[in-house]
């Protein structure tokens, strides 16, 4: 089976966590017979996606989510990888997870080696599409002049 998701509460736009993101979610998990293995917790869990902090298939799951979204997230035991941030007892066949992503941030490595890191303060409002993010850039040059003789 591998991974498997089932939505209970579609989220909103278009936007989907990837690397590097900052996600909060709100996350439990169940074992195949339905005992409780992870209660939920007074706050959202907060992890940076792709640095393995949660299981790999969790990570898959979370992936295809929307904002607000909430789905029951099925992992079998092939994607339950040891992670920092969750920790899953081995010897279970299958878990459940259920998932509120809450919120995510965008974060990008500009120049692919950690020494420029664009991070999203908020969300633009755009006046044509509610989806569309819109930033406020101004650019200045500076010219030089070089008298030649």
């Amino acid at each position: 089976m591998g991974v498997v998701k089932k939505i209970i509460d579609e989220g909103q736009g278009w936007e989907c966590p990837r690397e590097l993101y900052e996600v909060e979610a709100w996350i439990t998990a169940k074992a195949a017979d339905g005992k409780m293995i992870l209660p939920r917790m007074n706050n959202p869990y907060h992890f940076t996606f792709g640095k393995s902090e949660i299981p790999k298939g969790l990570e898959m799951g979370i992936g295809t989510m929307a904002k607000r979204e909430k789905a029951v997230i099925f992992v079998n035991d092939s994607y339950l990888t040891n992670s920092s941030l969750i920790q899953i007892p081995e010897g279970h066949v299958e878990v459940q997870f259920e998932v509120e992503l809450a919120h995510f941030t965008q974060v990008r490595d500009m120049l692919g080696d950690g020494r420029l890191i664009k991070r999203r303060i908020h969300d633009g409002k755009a006046p044509l599409e509610k989806d569309v993010n819109f930033m406020r850039l101004t650019a200045r040059k500076k010219w030089c002049y070089r008298l030649v003789v």
